[in-house]
């Protein structure tokens, strides 16, 4: 129990150092073992940090047709599962702006995928992406594709340039402002179905 205690007192220690006094100390050695459980969350909370930065990083190089949406929803799931544990942590495991850009990773990864499935839909031709461009006033073509174009004639083909926006990196969904992009593109979608029907209708 002596050397339970010592490695419980020594747990505190970390925690002091690196919570900037966001929990008072404590010499029961009852409270030692929540203590215990707050740091272990605290660990997890920077250990997904860290895994959704290195998964956006690491898609940041693919395309709309490459990225893996599977791998991008388990991730989001982990930390959907963290936020939920420490949200339901009576004590103050982490400062603000620890919690603040958790929260911000998890709505870019829940923002991406339904964007990114949306993009993907073979109906969507020339048309909307040039309608979602306005929108957001920034280019959703890739980058190469726009160098070429420059010093090319200007003649479309609707079915290789739609097949062409596919091959966007991710890091240009994430420079456009993904979340407004989803927001703009669902509520164009509806009112878009909403006229089918009312011309169906009618």
């Amino acid at each position: 129990m002596q050397e339970e205690a010592r490695r419980l007192v020594r747990i505190q220690r970390v925690f002091e150092e690196s919570s900037t006094g966001t929990r008072p100390p404590t010499k029961n050695y009852e409270d030692l073992h929540e203590l215990a459980a707050e740091l272990k969350l605290k660990s997890e909370l920077w250990e997904v940090v860290c895994e959704a930065d290195g998964h956006l990083s690491t898609c940041s190089v693919d395309t709309i047709r490459s990225v893996d949406l599977e791998k991008m929803n388990e991730v989001a799931s982990h930390i959907d599962l963290v936020v939920d544990k420490i949200r339901a942590c009576a004590t103050q495991v982490a400062s603000g702006f620890e919690l603040e850009r958790l929260e911000k990773l998890q709505a870019t990864l829940h923002g991406l995928a339904p964007v990114i499935r949306d993009l993907r839909n073979p109906h969507l031709v020339e048309r909307h992406w040039s309608k979602l461009e306005h929108k957001m006033l920034c280019s959703l073509m890739p980058v190469i594709v726009e160098t070429t174009e420059s010093t090319e004639d200007e003649e479309a083909d609707t079915s290789t340039s739609t097949s062409t926006r596919l091959d966007l990196q991710m890091q240009q969904l994430l420079d456009a402002n993904v979340v407004a992009m989803l927001q703009l593109f669902v509520m164009y979608q509806r009112r878009r179905q909403l006229k089918q029907r009312s011309l169906g209708a009618s």
